[in-house]
C-alpha cells in the first residue's frame, strides 16, 4: 500500500491537470497519500489504538460491502472465512513491532480488547442475518470463524500483548504533527 501510494505521488509530481477538477483531485490525493507515508515512515500506521489501527480496517471492510445481491453475499462469505487470516497477519506486524522495540501502548491495549469483544460478539451474526437462506450455512460458517478470530485476537492481546505493552501513551510533537495530518488533513 505505501509502496503504491509513494509511485502515486511521484507522478502526480509530474502530472500535468488538464483542467480544475484534476488539478483538485491532484491536491486531494497528494494531501491524503503524502501523511499516509508519513505515517509508514515513522512506523505510526501499525500500531494498536482505539480509533484507527489496522485491526478495526478488518471490521470496517464490511460496512462498505454491499448486500444487494447473492454474489453479493457470497463475497461476503468469503470475507468472513479470509479474516482469520487477516487478523494473524495483523498478529504477526504486532509481534514484529514488539520485537523492533515499538510495542502498543498498554492504554490501548485494554481499550481495545472490550472493541473486539463488542465485535465478537454479535456485529458479524447482524451482519449476516437479512441474507438469503440458501447461503446461510457457508455465512454462518464465515461468521463463526470471524467470531474465533477476533475472541483469539483478544486473548492473544490481553495474555500476550499487555504484559509488554508500554506503559507510556507514543506522545510528542513529531508523532502529533504527522497523526494529525493524516487524520485532519
Amino acid at each position: 500500500r505505501v509502496e503504491l501510494a509513494t509511485r502515486t505521488l511521484r507522478d502526480l509530481e509530474t502530472a500535468t491537470a488538464r483542467d480544475e477538477r484534476e488539478r483538485v483531485a491532484s491536491e486531494a490525493m497528494t494531501e491524503r497519500l503524502g501523511p499516509e507515508v508519513e505515517m509508514n515512515e515513522a512506523g505510526l500506521d501499525v500500531g494498536l489504538n482505539v480509533l484507527a489501527s489496522p485491526w478495526h480496517s478488518t471490521r470496517e471492510v464490511y460496512d462498505l460491502m454491499p448486500t444487494d445481491t447473492e454474489e453479493h453475499w457470497s463475497n461476503v462469505a468469503s470475507r468472513l472465512h479470509d479474516l482469520p487470516k487477516a487478523v494473524d497477519g495483523y498478529r504477526r506486524t504486532l509481534e514484529a513491532e514488539i520485537a523492533s522495540g515499538r510495542p502498543p501502548a498498554r492504554r490501548q491495549v485494554v481499550a481495545v480488547v472490550p472493541q473486539i469483544h463488542r465485535a465478537a460478539g454479535g456485529f458479524f451474526t447482524d451482519l449476516v442475518a437479512p441474507a438469503p437462506d440458501n447461503l446461510r450455512a457457508e455465512l454462518d460458517a464465515g461468521v463463526a470463524a470471524a467470531t474465533a478470530s477476533y475472541e483469539e485476537f483478544a486473548r492473544y492481546l490481553t495474555e500476550d500483548v499487555l504484559p509488554r505493552a508500554r506503559a507510556h501513551d507514543a506522545v510528542g510533537r513529531h508523532v502529533y504533527a504527522i497523526s494529525s495530518r493524516y487524520f485532519l488533513g
